[in-house]
């Protein structure tokens, strides 16, 4: 992250001296009625407003930084608590086991939408990342799926559940996990492109 960091403070220093430096120029100019003047002050009024893109962009860049950098963070420390559950055979399983398992399970999903994930998984707006709406709302609709299918189930009928994990809950939570793989997979290429892209403004030709 520090490189991030570095990169888009040189963009800001860079910003900060060209302005001023255009602005010293101009007022060198504004009295001045010769023909060389004022196509100088026209040339001038052109950087402004290229710059004036150039800075949008940076500004855009920025954001969609920060998003990815969210999203990719969360999803990976998400997917490492998810390999606790995921791989889990239940067939031999006592009922104190399967007791906590559910338990443990249950509160891993509430922790996602309600708790420690939820900052990234819900309330983090990933605006500036349109390309990975679809994938966000696949995995918002099937972590929702699963919280239904548990809160439908009697924890004191334990059986219930084992029912459900080895005929229904644990193939949505593969396909949950497959769901944050891509996720982070995509937020990362996207991460990493704006990285790239960052250090390419900072160079000078």
């Amino acid at each position: 992250m520090s490189i991030t960091i570095t990169v888009v403070s040189s963009l800001v220093t860079i910003g900060k001296t060209i302005m001023e430096t255009i602005k010293t120029a101009k007022d060198l100019f504004k009295n001045d009625k010769s023909p060389t003047a004022k196509a100088t002050e026209t040339h001038l009024d052109e950087l402004t407003n290229n710059f004036a893109v150039y800075q949008k962009r940076i500004e855009l860049l920025s954001v969609r930084l920060f998003q990815s950098e969210t999203l990719r963070r969360y999803i990976q420390v998400w997917s490492y608590q998810c390999d606790k559950f995921v791989y889990t055979n239940l067939s031999n399983s006592l009922e104190n086991e399967l007791r906590k398992f559910f338990d443990e399970f249950r509160g891993f999903i509430k922790q996602s939408m309600y708790d420690y994930f939820s900052n990234a998984f819900y309330r983090t707006s990933y605006d500036k990342l349109s390309e990975l709406h679809s994938g966000i709302d696949s995995f918002r609709t099937r972590i929702k799926r699963i919280e239904t299918d548990l809160d439908q189930i009697n924890p004191t009928k334990i059986e219930g559940f084992k029912y459900a994990w080895e005929n229904n809950l644990q193939g949505e939570l593969n396909s949950l996990k497959r769901d944050a793989i891509d996720l982070e997979k995509k937020s990362t290429d996207i991460y990493e492109g704006i990285i790239n892209e960052l250090q390419q403004a900072t160079l000078i030709n």
